[in-house]
Protein backbone atom coordinates (compact mmCIF):
# COMPACT_ATOMS: atom_id res chain seq x y z
CA UNK A 1 0.00 0.00 0.00
CA UNK A 2 3.10 2.37 -0.23
CA UNK A 3 2.19 3.73 -3.59
CA UNK A 4 -1.73 3.92 -2.81
CA UNK A 5 -2.92 7.31 -1.77
CA UNK A 6 -4.79 7.30 1.55
CA UNK A 7 -6.00 9.87 4.35
CA UNK A 8 -7.09 7.62 7.67
CA UNK A 9 -4.58 4.90 8.35
CA UNK A 10 -7.46 2.84 10.44
CA UNK A 11 -9.68 2.45 7.49
CA UNK A 12 -7.48 2.83 4.56
CA UNK A 13 -4.88 0.66 6.11
CA UNK A 14 -5.66 -1.16 9.11
CA UNK A 15 -9.28 -2.23 9.05
CA UNK A 16 -8.77 -3.91 5.55
CA UNK A 17 -8.45 -7.06 3.70
CA UNK A 18 -5.54 -6.32 1.76
CA UNK A 19 -5.79 -8.95 -0.79
CA UNK A 20 -8.51 -7.47 -2.38
CA UNK A 21 -7.73 -3.75 -1.97
CA UNK A 22 -4.75 -4.77 -4.42
CA UNK A 23 -6.62 -5.99 -6.49
CA UNK A 24 -8.69 -3.79 -6.82
CA UNK A 25 -6.36 -0.83 -7.08
CA UNK A 26 -3.33 -2.85 -8.97
CA UNK A 27 -3.07 -0.48 -11.96
CA UNK A 28 -2.83 2.70 -10.08
CA UNK A 29 -0.69 0.78 -7.85
CA UNK A 30 1.61 -0.36 -10.50
CA UNK A 31 1.67 3.02 -12.47
CA UNK A 32 2.67 4.83 -9.25
CA UNK A 33 5.68 2.28 -8.47
CA UNK A 34 7.05 2.47 -11.72
CA UNK A 35 7.89 6.26 -11.16
CA UNK A 36 9.75 5.14 -8.24
CA UNK A 37 10.87 2.00 -8.91
CA UNK A 38 13.62 1.41 -11.63
CA UNK A 39 14.59 -1.66 -11.70
CA UNK A 40 11.72 -5.03 -12.02
CA UNK A 41 12.32 -8.19 -10.16
CA UNK A 42 13.50 -10.01 -13.04
CA UNK A 43 16.16 -6.65 -13.52
CA UNK A 44 17.56 -8.13 -9.59
CA UNK A 45 17.41 -11.88 -10.76
CA UNK A 46 19.42 -11.08 -13.98
CA UNK A 47 21.92 -8.99 -11.89
CA UNK A 48 22.04 -12.15 -8.76
CA UNK A 49 22.69 -14.47 -11.27
CA UNK A 50 25.28 -13.00 -13.14
CA UNK A 51 26.81 -12.38 -9.33
CA UNK A 52 26.65 -16.07 -8.80
CA UNK A 53 28.51 -16.27 -11.84
CA UNK A 54 31.51 -14.07 -11.21
CA UNK A 55 31.62 -15.67 -7.68
CA UNK A 56 32.24 -19.15 -9.40
CA UNK A 57 35.12 -17.72 -11.16
CA UNK A 58 36.76 -15.79 -8.47
CA UNK A 59 36.78 -19.22 -6.55
CA UNK A 60 38.40 -20.71 -9.74
CA UNK A 61 41.27 -17.92 -9.19
CA UNK A 62 41.20 -18.35 -5.73
CA UNK A 63 42.39 -21.77 -6.50
CA UNK A 64 44.75 -20.58 -8.64
CA UNK A 65 46.12 -18.04 -6.83
CA UNK A 66 46.66 -20.85 -3.95
CA UNK A 67 48.76 -22.69 -6.21
CA UNK A 68 51.10 -19.65 -7.79
CA UNK A 69 51.81 -18.94 -3.79
CA UNK A 70 52.86 -22.89 -3.70
CA UNK A 71 55.57 -22.38 -6.75
CA UNK A 72 56.39 -18.69 -5.39
CA UNK A 73 56.95 -18.00 -1.63
CA UNK A 74 56.94 -14.11 -2.15
CA UNK A 75 53.32 -14.30 -2.80
CA UNK A 76 52.80 -15.54 0.60
CA UNK A 77 51.11 -12.99 2.92
CA UNK A 78 52.66 -13.87 6.45
CA UNK A 79 50.96 -12.75 9.55
CA UNK A 80 53.15 -12.31 11.99
CA UNK A 81 53.10 -13.29 15.46
CA UNK A 82 50.26 -11.19 17.07
CA UNK A 83 50.53 -11.95 20.44
CA UNK A 84 49.59 -9.29 22.70
CA UNK A 85 47.61 -6.78 20.02
CA UNK A 86 44.88 -5.03 21.40
CA UNK A 87 42.61 -6.43 18.70
CA UNK A 88 43.57 -10.00 19.78
CA UNK A 89 42.85 -9.61 23.35
CA UNK A 90 39.41 -8.49 22.27
CA UNK A 91 38.92 -11.51 19.44
CA UNK A 92 39.26 -9.63 16.43
CA UNK A 93 41.94 -10.04 14.43
CA UNK A 94 43.09 -7.64 11.50
CA UNK A 95 45.85 -7.36 9.09
CA UNK A 96 46.96 -3.80 9.56
CA UNK A 97 50.06 -2.96 10.90
CA UNK A 98 49.74 -1.43 14.77
CA UNK A 99 50.75 1.81 14.84
CA UNK A 100 52.22 3.82 17.96
CA UNK A 101 51.31 7.58 18.35
CA UNK A 102 52.90 9.76 20.89
CA UNK A 103 52.77 13.29 21.38
CA UNK A 104 55.76 15.11 21.87
CA UNK A 105 56.32 17.62 24.86
CA UNK A 106 55.38 21.18 24.07
CA UNK A 107 56.52 23.54 26.36
CA UNK A 108 54.36 26.62 26.69
CA UNK A 109 56.04 30.26 26.07
CA UNK A 110 57.76 31.52 28.46
CA UNK A 111 55.01 34.25 28.96
CA UNK A 112 52.76 31.91 29.63
CA UNK A 113 55.01 29.78 32.22
CA UNK A 114 55.94 32.74 34.01
CA UNK A 115 51.64 33.73 34.80
CA UNK A 116 51.50 29.73 35.58
CA UNK A 117 53.77 30.14 38.06
CA UNK A 118 52.67 33.02 39.35
CA UNK A 119 49.42 31.55 40.04
CA UNK A 120 50.44 29.17 42.64
CA UNK A 121 49.60 29.47 45.76
CA UNK A 122 52.22 28.61 48.89
CA UNK A 123 51.58 25.07 48.88
CA UNK A 124 51.21 24.56 45.31
CA UNK A 125 54.68 26.67 44.97
CA UNK A 126 56.79 24.12 48.17
CA UNK A 127 55.61 20.82 45.86
CA UNK A 128 56.80 22.10 42.34
CA UNK A 129 60.32 23.05 44.20
CA UNK A 130 60.29 19.51 46.02
CA UNK A 131 59.55 17.52 43.13
CA UNK A 132 61.98 19.84 40.68
CA UNK A 133 64.86 18.83 43.35
CA UNK A 134 63.87 15.42 43.52
CA UNK A 135 64.43 15.59 39.17
CA UNK A 136 67.68 17.49 39.42
CA UNK A 137 69.43 16.12 42.48
CA UNK A 138 68.66 12.71 42.45
CA UNK A 139 67.86 9.48 40.71
CA UNK A 140 65.96 7.83 43.20
CA UNK A 141 62.26 6.67 42.05
CA UNK A 142 59.73 8.67 43.84
CA UNK A 143 55.60 8.09 44.01
CA UNK A 144 53.54 10.68 45.10
CA UNK A 145 49.75 11.41 45.21
CA UNK A 146 48.25 14.55 44.90
CA UNK A 147 44.66 14.85 46.73
CA UNK A 148 42.44 17.33 47.09
CA UNK A 149 38.57 18.24 46.54
CA UNK A 150 36.81 20.43 43.66
CA UNK A 151 38.62 23.92 43.01
CA UNK A 152 42.32 23.36 44.74
CA UNK A 153 43.94 24.02 41.35
CA UNK A 154 45.32 20.12 41.34
CA UNK A 155 45.56 20.53 37.27
CA UNK A 156 46.77 24.05 37.63
CA UNK A 157 49.49 22.10 39.53
CA UNK A 158 50.25 18.98 37.60
CA UNK A 159 50.48 21.41 34.41
CA UNK A 160 53.05 23.82 36.53
CA UNK A 161 55.18 20.49 37.37
CA UNK A 162 54.86 18.84 33.71
CA UNK A 163 56.04 22.02 32.38
CA UNK A 164 58.93 22.73 34.91
CA UNK A 165 60.29 19.18 34.28
CA UNK A 166 60.57 20.05 30.38
CA UNK A 167 62.01 23.30 30.66
CA UNK A 168 64.56 21.10 33.08
CA UNK A 169 65.27 18.46 30.64
CA UNK A 170 65.70 20.66 27.55
CA UNK A 171 67.97 22.64 28.74
CA UNK A 172 70.98 19.85 29.53
CA UNK A 173 73.35 19.91 27.24
CA UNK A 174 73.27 17.86 24.27
CA UNK A 175 68.90 17.20 24.82
CA UNK A 176 66.57 16.68 21.96
CA UNK A 177 63.37 18.39 22.40
CA UNK A 178 61.56 15.30 20.33
CA UNK A 179 62.73 13.07 23.40
CA UNK A 180 60.15 11.85 25.69
CA UNK A 181 61.45 12.64 29.50
CA UNK A 182 57.80 13.07 30.99
CA UNK A 183 54.50 12.56 30.19
CA UNK A 184 51.19 13.46 31.44
CA UNK A 185 48.30 10.95 30.88
CA UNK A 186 44.93 10.40 32.04
CA UNK A 187 42.27 7.60 32.36
CA UNK A 188 39.51 8.49 29.40
CA UNK A 189 40.26 10.85 26.18
CA UNK A 190 37.52 14.15 27.86
CA UNK A 191 39.92 14.19 30.85
CA UNK A 192 43.35 13.74 28.44
CA UNK A 193 42.37 16.82 26.43
CA UNK A 194 41.76 18.67 29.15
CA UNK A 195 45.53 18.63 30.17
CA UNK A 196 46.75 18.43 26.55
CA UNK A 197 47.75 14.51 27.26
CA UNK A 198 47.25 10.87 25.97
CA UNK A 199 44.88 8.61 27.59
CA UNK A 200 46.80 5.28 29.46
CA UNK A 201 45.35 3.34 26.59
CA UNK A 202 46.81 5.15 23.75
CA UNK A 203 50.28 5.91 25.67
CA UNK A 204 50.98 2.32 26.92
CA UNK A 205 48.91 0.16 24.51
CA UNK A 206 46.48 -1.25 26.85
CA UNK A 207 43.70 -3.16 26.39
CA UNK A 208 40.62 -0.93 25.72
CA UNK A 209 38.23 -3.71 27.39
CA UNK A 210 39.48 -3.64 31.02
CA UNK A 211 40.25 -7.51 30.79
CA UNK A 212 40.35 -9.16 34.03
CA UNK A 213 42.95 -11.78 32.84
CA UNK A 214 47.04 -11.24 33.18
CA UNK A 215 47.67 -8.58 30.74
CA UNK A 216 48.85 -9.67 27.66
CA UNK A 217 52.80 -9.57 26.43
CA UNK A 218 53.24 -6.98 23.60
CA UNK A 219 54.72 -8.44 20.51
CA UNK A 220 58.47 -8.08 20.72
CA UNK A 221 58.72 -5.80 17.73
CA UNK A 222 55.68 -3.79 18.90
CA UNK A 223 57.40 -3.72 22.13
CA UNK A 224 60.81 -2.83 20.72
CA UNK A 225 58.77 0.08 18.97
CA UNK A 226 57.35 1.87 21.92
CA UNK A 227 60.21 1.26 24.36
CA UNK A 228 62.95 3.11 21.62
CA UNK A 229 60.31 5.63 22.10
CA UNK A 230 60.14 5.67 26.07
CA UNK A 231 63.84 4.87 26.58
CA UNK A 232 64.64 7.82 28.48
CA UNK A 233 61.03 8.68 30.25
CA UNK A 234 61.68 9.46 33.73
CA UNK A 235 58.16 11.11 35.04
CA UNK A 236 54.37 9.86 34.16
CA UNK A 237 51.91 11.62 35.74
CA UNK A 238 48.72 10.33 35.76
CA UNK A 239 45.23 12.53 36.06
CA UNK A 240 41.93 11.66 37.09
CA UNK A 241 43.40 8.61 39.04
CA UNK A 242 40.02 8.23 40.68
CA UNK A 243 39.14 6.59 37.54
CA UNK A 244 41.50 4.47 37.11
CA UNK A 245 40.54 1.08 38.94
CA UNK A 246 42.89 -1.48 40.12
CA UNK A 247 43.16 -3.76 37.26
CA UNK A 248 44.52 -0.82 34.80
CA UNK A 249 46.78 0.41 37.61
CA UNK A 250 48.37 -3.32 37.87
CA UNK A 251 48.88 -3.23 33.71
CA UNK A 252 50.17 0.70 33.62
CA UNK A 253 53.16 -1.28 36.14
CA UNK A 254 53.23 -4.28 33.60
CA UNK A 255 53.48 -2.75 30.17
CA UNK A 256 56.07 -0.08 31.85
CA UNK A 257 58.25 -3.13 33.45
CA UNK A 258 58.07 -4.78 30.07
CA UNK A 259 58.79 -1.71 27.90
CA UNK A 260 61.77 -0.49 30.12
CA UNK A 261 62.79 -4.00 30.83
CA UNK A 262 63.05 -3.16 34.04
CA UNK A 263 61.25 -5.24 37.60
CA UNK A 264 61.45 -2.07 39.37
CA UNK A 265 57.34 -0.84 40.23
CA UNK A 266 56.20 0.96 37.06
CA UNK A 267 59.57 0.00 35.21
CA UNK A 268 61.89 2.34 37.18
CA UNK A 269 59.63 5.01 36.22
CA UNK A 270 58.49 7.77 39.25
CA UNK A 271 54.63 8.37 38.97
CA UNK A 272 52.77 11.14 40.19
CA UNK A 273 48.88 10.78 40.11
CA UNK A 274 46.41 13.16 40.87
CA UNK A 275 42.90 13.27 41.68
CA UNK A 276 39.94 13.04 44.39
CA UNK A 277 38.12 9.59 45.48
CA UNK A 278 35.33 11.67 46.21
CA UNK A 279 34.56 12.24 42.85
CA UNK A 280 34.27 9.61 39.67
CA UNK A 281 34.71 5.27 40.52
CA UNK A 282 36.30 3.54 38.15
CA UNK A 283 34.24 1.60 35.96
CA UNK A 284 33.48 -1.95 36.91
CA UNK A 285 36.60 -2.36 39.25
CA UNK A 286 37.44 -1.14 42.63
CA UNK A 287 39.60 1.82 43.47
CA UNK A 288 44.24 1.38 43.06
CA UNK A 289 44.00 1.15 46.94
CA UNK A 290 41.36 -1.86 47.02
CA UNK A 291 42.05 -5.41 46.14
CA UNK A 292 40.13 -6.26 43.15
CA UNK A 293 39.95 -9.87 44.71
CA UNK A 294 40.82 -11.99 48.09
CA UNK A 295 43.10 -13.78 46.02
CA UNK A 296 45.25 -10.42 46.00
CA UNK A 297 45.17 -9.93 49.34
CA UNK A 298 47.02 -12.94 49.97
CA UNK A 299 50.19 -12.54 47.45
CA UNK A 300 50.29 -8.85 46.58
CA UNK A 301 50.47 -5.33 47.90
CA UNK A 302 48.99 -2.74 46.35
CA UNK A 303 50.84 -0.53 43.80
CA UNK A 304 48.74 2.47 45.82
CA UNK A 305 50.80 1.72 49.27
CA UNK A 306 54.35 3.31 47.57
CA UNK A 307 52.68 6.51 46.76
CA UNK A 308 53.45 9.69 49.50
CA UNK A 309 50.22 11.74 49.93
CA UNK A 310 50.39 15.36 49.40
CA UNK A 311 47.04 17.12 50.28
CA UNK A 312 45.54 20.70 48.78
CA UNK A 313 43.19 22.10 50.73
CA UNK A 314 43.11 25.81 49.58
CA UNK A 315 40.01 26.97 47.03
CA UNK A 316 41.77 28.39 43.96
CA UNK A 317 39.25 29.67 42.15
CA UNK A 318 37.06 33.07 41.56
CA UNK A 319 35.25 34.43 44.62
CA UNK A 320 31.58 33.71 43.11
CA UNK A 321 33.14 29.93 42.09
CA UNK A 322 34.86 29.66 45.42
CA UNK A 323 31.41 29.85 47.63
CA UNK A 324 30.37 26.96 45.03
CA UNK A 325 33.74 24.65 45.26
CA UNK A 326 33.24 24.88 48.85
CA UNK A 327 29.50 23.32 48.68
CA UNK A 328 30.59 20.45 46.48
CA UNK A 329 33.39 19.68 48.77
CA UNK A 330 31.14 19.59 51.95
CA UNK A 331 28.54 17.94 49.97
CA UNK A 332 31.36 15.07 49.74
CA UNK A 333 32.44 14.78 52.96
CA UNK A 334 28.69 14.66 54.23
CA UNK A 335 28.87 17.50 55.67
CA UNK A 336 26.81 20.33 54.41
CA UNK A 337 26.13 23.34 56.33
CA UNK A 338 22.60 25.60 55.60
CA UNK A 339 24.00 28.07 53.46
CA UNK A 340 25.36 25.23 51.29
CA UNK A 341 21.58 23.66 50.73
CA UNK A 342 20.50 27.65 50.49
CA UNK A 343 22.77 27.82 47.61
CA UNK A 344 22.06 24.76 45.59
CA UNK A 345 18.21 25.63 45.99
CA UNK A 346 19.18 28.94 43.95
Amino acid sequence: MLFLPWSNEEEDLIHIIHEETFELYKDLIRQKRSEYVHREANEFEKAFEEHTERGNDDDIDDKNIEYDQDKNEFLIYETGNNEGDIFVEMGINIRTEKVEHFNVPKMIPDADYQRLIRSLNNNQRKYTLNVMNLIKDSDKQFFHFINGGAGVGKSTLIKAVYQSVLRFYNSLPGSNPETIRTAICAPTGKAAALIDGMTLHSFLSLPVNQCKHKLVKLDSGISNRIGVKLKDLQLLIIDEISMVGFTMFQQVDARLQQIMKSREPFGGVSVIVSGDFNQLRPVDDKYIFQFSNSYNALVDNPLSSLFELFELTEIMRQKDDKIFAIALSNIAKGMMTLGDINLLKL
